[in-house]
């Protein structure tokens, strides 16, 4: 079986106030966009990973998504 994970990181973040979208802040030096998408890409059944990210970012990607 193929399991396709998509991941809705579409969030500013605002009401958080942080510096960064919500979905780049770093817990344990990792964002938490990472964590997730590292959660279902080492799932044995997930066999691919979209992410949803707001058109700013999608320009711009942090490399590791690349």
């Amino acid at each position: 079986m193929h399991v396709t994970a998509i991941i809705a990181a579409g969030g500013t973040g605002r009401r958080l106030g942080a510096a960064v979208p919500k979905q780049l802040l770093e817990l344990g030096g990792r964002s938490i966009l990472e964590r997730s998408v590292e959660a279902f890409a080492s799932h044995p059944r997930v066999t691919d990973v979209i992410v949803a990210l707001p058109a700013d970012l999608a320009a711009s990607p942090p490399d590791w998504l690349r």
